[in-house]
């Protein structure tokens, strides 16, 4: 009866945790649009980032991935903000193997397509790569749900920017819009911002997984030995029992034999 009771109340848990949000495999999301704005200065890029979403269910949070650790000084300058439906709150950061994501909470969940934007700031992560300044954005193109479109744009308050390019493709207006990019990416000949060379920073091509889906793999293992545990403990309290090892109704001690 204990082990019936344990399965279902994690059964409950594990429900309620997968349904409550999404962590990019489209349980909850149907569909997204997104759109990043970046802005030069210095040795800084102010990120705007947008992701419109149209829902199947009810959303009580998102993680996203907003950058990835490619070399020391590199680094996403806090707070992380975010936006929607006119509320602002500070985002939860963490980090597993070099993808950094940024976790929204809603209250109340979202229940309507919804615009949410993120804004941080990335330190250091322009680079040089054959006298080209280059801006590489490797986890804006990594979704297990549908992104119908991406909007990018990049500009300089101080100066004009010099042959911009996007992914290979030079930019003729100030933003491109592309169904997908297999590696997207800024470059540019001026203003020079970096003379970091591209090769020695560890740029990253795979597809980062939501520290979440980690989450739930440890609370299935544990759930698993957990209802194991409970079943061996009312075998071993049946099994005594049966052999009159166990006091019942109050005894101190087993039957003694006259």
């Amino acid at each position: 009866m204990e082990s019936k009771y344990g399965i279902a109340l994690v059964a409950w848990f594990l429900a309620a945790y997968l349904t409550g949000g999404d962590d990019g495999n489209g349980a909850v999301v149907s569909l997204a649009r997104q759109t990043l704005l970046a802005d030069l200065q210095e040795d800084k890029v102010f990120v705007k980032y947008t992701l419109d979403f149209e829902l199947r269910s009810e959303m009580r949070w998102y993680e996203t991935c907003i950058a990835s650790q490619v070399c020391e000084e590199c680094s996403v300058e806090g707070p992380v903000r975010v936006s929607y439906n006119g509320q602002e709150q500070s985002a939860a950061i963490s980090k597993y193997r070099g993808w950094i994501y940024a976790n929204a909470r809603f209250d109340p969940s979202l229940k309507e397509p919804t615009a949410v934007t993120w804004t941080y700031t990335l330190v250091n992560y322009v680079c040089e790569q054959d006298d080209r300044q280059e801006l590489r954005l490797p986890w804006v193109n990594q979704f297990q749900h549908n992104i119908v479109s991406s909007t990018y744009s990049l500009r300089d308050a101080q100066t004009e920017i010099a042959s911009l390019e996007f992914s290979g493709t030079p930019m003729t207006g100030k933003h491109v819009t592309t169904a997908a990019a297999q590696e997207p990416r800024f470059t540019w000949d001026k203003p020079h911002r970096s003379g970091r060379d591209c090769e020695n920073q560890n740029w990253k091509t795979g597809t980062p997984q939501p520290f979440s889906n980690y989450v739930i793999i440890c609370l299935i293992v544990g759930a698993i030995f957990c209802c194991a545990y409970c079943f061996c403990c009312v075998c071993c309290l049946c099994l005594s029992r049966s052999r009159g090892s166990v006091p019942v109704h109050g005894g101190v001690g087993p039957a003694m034999a006259n």
